[in-house]
């Protein structure tokens, strides 16, 4: 099952994020009006058998058999709906093989089980030493080789929580009849075998090579085609239908124009009945992304064998690509519509692409968005983590980066149509042009905050796609940057940070619980999905001077004239104590940080206690809210922007509901209320004064 083993990690992600709500939310932990957000334990336990059957044709045979408790049946049965849409999403169609019968999914009710079976063809690979070889999936602990009803077998273990459900379940990994030197490599991850050599004596081979050229070929991603894998301009398809057997097979291939052969392709030999797959990944030239529209290609395949009466045999075919435009950018491998999200948004991850993370013009603006957080290393903590993201976002708005909403969509609400093909900007495009669709903000948005050092995320979701960043306590943060303003999402105006922030994590836990793809951008460059080298920047950049790194000057001498003294009177660490309902004392670590227009402030409080849970127990806890603040003269007025409570015991990290905090400074010092705000409950006030008060 490929997708089953990001499942785990994708609920864990969703309850940092306070994504669940109403059937699915996680159980709270009651302090006072608090409100904390635990990873919701599983329900129950599932009994979760995989067994996958490689067959002497070259066809593996996955079946997935969930088995659930006779109370919970019915329950998860009607939950769960059509059992297909379940398959499209836990077992989805192989990138690289081909479908060899129609998919199976169905419930079992005499074993009340939900049963998947898929079975294709091309994800066996014949390697030049006349083995074949099965990747085995990540996630798996490899557990014993043994010979399982007269056949070779590699049993796997696995753990983790499905359908809100824990299991741990076992996979078993078949190799075909008769094989022989079966072999388990942990490294690779591959089940290795030699396989049966069928054939009789000098009887001739009747090979058949049938070559599927990709749809559409992504030139802005032409980098990607080159590293194996789920990315190829074509498949050739071979298949035996004659009695004897085909030796020293070889295959090679290229694009007129644009690549030169590959080199040959080894296959060793080919049994009567079987089928093996060859993708092909060309390494494209540069010039393949400066194509400015799509454009046809000729893609050529030839090949070599020797039949098996000693005959050397040769051969070749062709078929017609279309190149894309370099900027040209569409999510779905197919024309063919229906599929599981995931199927129609294959080609997501190829977004990684346009995030140029070496770009001098990127790494100047992410400059001078770190400057305006004080220059605090990003992953130095949380707090200047997020100090860093608000002084990215207002580095954008200060230099009129404007949201613009394709104007081909009547629905203000999506900002791009999965099933067409998208015009997407690089980073320094939408510098130039002062605006971008949220797919080319999103880019920008991540690019700035890797050159910081952040760790930087694309999700996408039905209609549109956000940036999300890494945050150093291992949780995440998504900002929606559209609110740079244009329109959308976010209005005509230019949202604040808090907005954006605020928006950005019920977005993303929204996201996280429902249809979406996250795409990690490092995993991504670090397979093959890299950005294509780019021109040196032109006049546009040099004579316009488009980077600025404050606002307007006299408005920005206006402003600190009026904020000079919040600044001195409110900036610092402060050591406090919050003046719990029973008069008890708390110590609270208060850190005030003004942004370089000096307009809004960061705030940080840190504090550990007893918190008190909803079944009476206490929870020890070190808990950290950040704010985003305003102050006039002696007051600031801040809205919370984060809450997170770190459990002693577990080191397990809670969401919290974002609180309200007034702060004052008179002559005694900081002083303030936190307003703490629990869901559905009236909210408690609670001071912040001197020590010892």
């Amino acid at each position: 099952m490929r997708l089953r083993t990001n499942l785990a990690l994708l609920l864990t992600l969703a309850c940092l994020c306070g994504s669940a709500s109403g059937q699915d939310a996680p159980p709270r932990a009651r302090a006072g009006g608090l409100s904390l957000r635990a990873p919701r334990p599983a329900e129950g336990h599932l009994d979760l058998r995989t067994d996958r059957w490689i067959g002497l044709d070259g066809s593996v045979r996955t079946e997935v058999r969930a088995t659930f408790s006779e109370s919970e049946y019915a329950d998860y049965k009607t939950r769960l709906g059509d059992p297909a849409e379940v398959l499209r999403r836990l077992l989805p169609a192989s990138p690289v093989a081909i479908e060899k019968s129609p998919p199976r999914a169905v419930f079992d009710d005499v074993k009340c089980a939900l049963v998947l079976e898929r079975t294709e063809t091309g994800d066996v690979r014949a390697d030049g030493d006349g083995m074949r070889s099965l990747k085995v999936e990540d996630g798996l602990e490899f557990v014993e080789q043994r010979g399982i009803a007269g056949r070779p077998a590699a049993v796997f273990r696995e753990s983790g929580t499905l359908f809100g459900l824990s299991f741990d379940g076992r996979q078993t990994v078949y190799a075909p009849q008769l094989s022989t030197q079966t072999a388990y490599d942990a490294a690779t991850r591959t089940l290795r075998w030699s396989p049966v050599r069928l054939g009789t004596g000098t009887a001739p081979a009747k090979l058949s090579f049938r070559i599927t050229p990709a749809e559409r070929v992504l030139s802005g991603a032409y980098k990607a085609y080159a590293f194996g894998g789920r990315y190829w301009i074509g498949r050739v398809a071979i298949s035996n239908a004659g009695p004897g057997r085909a030796s020293n097979v070889r295959v090679r291939h290229r694009v007129e124009g644009y690549s030169e052969w590959s080199p040959w392709a080894k296959l060793a030999d080919i049994s009567p009945g079987e089928t093996l797959v060859e993708c092909l990944h060309p390494v494209l030239s540069a010039a393949t992304a400066q194509l400015k529209s799509d454009t046809p290609a000729q893609l050529f395949v030839e090949w070599t064998y020797v039949d098996g009466d000693g005959t050397d045999r040769a051969d070749s075919d062709g078929a017609r690509l279309t190149l894309l435009g370099g900027n040209e950018f569409i999510f779905c491998r197919s024309r063919e519509t229906g599929g599981s999200f995931e199927e129609m948004f294959d080609q997501a991850p190829l977004l990684a692409a346009w995030v140029s993370r070496d770009d001098a013009i990127v790494r100047e603006v992410a400059a001078l968005g770190a400057k305006r957080a004080g220059g605090a290393a990003a992953m130095d903590g949380v707090f200047p983590a997020i100090a860093t993201l608000k002084g990215l976002y207002e580095t954008l708005v200060a230099n009129d980066i404007t949201y613009q909403h394709p104007p081909s969509l009547v629905d203000a609400t999506l900002s791009f149509n999965n099933g067409s093909i998208q015009n997407v900007k690089y980073p320094r495009d939408v510098l130039r042009d002062r605006s971008g669709t949220c797919i080319d903000l999103a880019i920008l948005y991540a690019a700035m905050a890797h050159a910081t050092g952040m760790p930087a995320y694309l999700c996408v979701v039905p209609g549109h796609c956000f940036p999300v960043i890494g945050l150093p306590d291992g949780s995440l943060a998504a900002v929606e940057v559209t609110g740079v303003g244009g329109g959308g999402r976010m209005g005509a105006d230019a949202a604040t940070f808090g907005d954006v922030f605020l928006y950005g994590a019920r977005e993303l836990g929204a996201a996280l619980s429902g249809p979406h793809v996250l795409v990690d951008l490092r995993h991504e460059w670090t397979h093959g999905v890299s950005c294509p080298e780019l021109p040196p920047v032109g006049p546009e950049f040099v004579e316009r001077k488009l980077l600025r790194e404050k606002i307007d000057p006299t408005k920005q001498k206006h402003i600190a004239e009026m904020q000079e003294e919040a600044v001195a009177r409110f900036s610092g660490r402060h050591a406090r104590a919050l003046a719990d309902p029973a008069g008890g004392l708390v110590p609270v670590q208060v850190h005030v940080a003004a942004a370089v227009d000096a307009r809004t402030f960061l705030v940080e409080l840190r504090f550990a206690g007893a918190l008190p849970a909803e079944d009476g127990s206490a929870i020890e806890a070190e808990v950290t809210e950040v704010f985003e603040g305003r102050a006039l003269m002696n007051f600031m007025m801040c809205a919370g922007l984060r809450k997170v409570a770190r459990v002693k015991a577990t080191g397990q990290f809670l969401q919290l509901e974002p609180d309200t905090l007034e702060l004052s400074h008179w002559g005694k010092g900081l002083e303030g209320e936190l307003q703490i705000g629990g869901s559905g409950d009236p909210p408690v006030k609670v001071a912040i004064v001197a020590p010892g008060e």
